[in-house]
């Protein structure tokens, strides 16, 4: 059974070789006969209604395809959209997290920082109590030497009193006389031992204890500044270890990222390529069979003499040649 397809190619060849004969009779021997325009071969056609009924089928399946397509590129229009938001959202995460890392940094810094800063405190609050205590066994010591008055009683105090009184006596006999024996050693006369000097710095052992308590407190307190300094050191040490294997890790984490993603860009920029060329191909084929079965549906439907439009020629011209 003959298909629409075969009859029109076969109207088509008898089209050809009747416009052949007729330009060979009008035209001379010399000059070569013109080619017949696409009209011209439209216009001997006589489509029968099977044949219009297949090409209005074919152009309706051409108009769903091409619907579909703009339907896809839509879908993967709005899939790019999403993907490529979530790409900047996780970007702006992973820039905070790098300021968040940065700023534990610089709060572990301040940290050692107020560390070292208690350390010294804690340094000087020693020395004072060591010097404290010396005092007290200087005043102790001046106070054995000179030996307390009848009627006076020393009291010591952990901590000073809020207000301090000074009180001013009366210049007694005795004054006077000591003042009397003060201006005659500056006049040449013979000078009165104080009773601290006619005693004399004692050389017991137990002054020699008293030192030697001393000195074990300065031991013992420079011993904890130097446990305190030690371990304040090891967890500094500690501390930039830890960043810098932090440090590592994420840019061993990021190169491999970026070594995957420099891959898989690769991978699709080389595959789109490929497909693009054959769609491109499919494509213009797709749009020259369109344009040709719209001008055969109108040539054959209104009896050839439907002309086409100026820009569907043009762009049929384009495509197919």
């Amino acid at each position: 059974m003959e298909t629409p397809q075969s009859r029109v190619t076969r109207s088509k060849r008898s089209a050809m070789e009747r416009s052949s004969h007729s330009t060979k009779r009008r035209t001379p021997r010399n000059s070569s006969p013109p080619i017949p325009s696409i009209n011209d071969r439209l216009a001997f056609l006589r489509p029968s209604r099977e044949l219009l009924e297949y090409y209005r089928k074919k152009i309706a399946e051409f108009d769903e395809e091409h619907e579909d397509l703009v339907k896809r590129l839509d879908k993967y229009k709005t899939t790019y959209e999403e993907q490529h938001k979530l790409q900047w959202e996780m970007r702006q995460r992973e820039e905070e997290i790098k300021e968040l890392q940065k700023a534990l940094s610089d709060m572990q810094v301040y940290l050692f920082q107020e560390r070292e800063h208690v350390l010294r405190l804690y340094a000087e609050n020693d020395r004072l109590k060591i010097r404290e205590l010396e005092d007290r066994k200087k005043i102790q010591h001046l106070i054995a030497l000179v030996g307390p008055e009848a009627g006076e009683t020393t009291y010591f105090y952990k901590e000073p009193p809020h207000k301090v009184t000074i009180r001013q006596r009366a210049a007694q006999h005795g004054d006077s006389q000591q003042c009397g024996n003060i201006k005659s050693s500056k006049t040449g006369a013979p000078r009165v031992k104080s009773k601290s000097a006619r005693v004399g710095s004692p050389t017991t052992p137990e002054k020699y204890q008293k030192d030697n308590q001393t000195l074990v407190l300065q031991v013992e307190a420079l011993q904890a500044q130097l446990e305190e300094q030690a371990r304040l050191a090891k967890e500094q040490v500690d501390t930039l270890l830890e960043d810098r294997r932090i440090h590592v890790e994420e840019a061993h984490v990021q190169l491999e990222r970026d070594k995957d993603k420099i891959k898989n860009l690769t991978d699709k920029s080389v595959i789109p390529q490929r497909e693009f060329s054959a769609q491109r191909k499919k494509s213009m084929q797709f749009h020259c069979r369109y344009i040709c079965c719209w001008d055969l549906y109108y040539a054959m439907g209104r009896g050839g003499s439907h002309q086409p439009k100026p820009y569907l020629a043009q762009l049929r011209h384009q495509l197919c040649s």
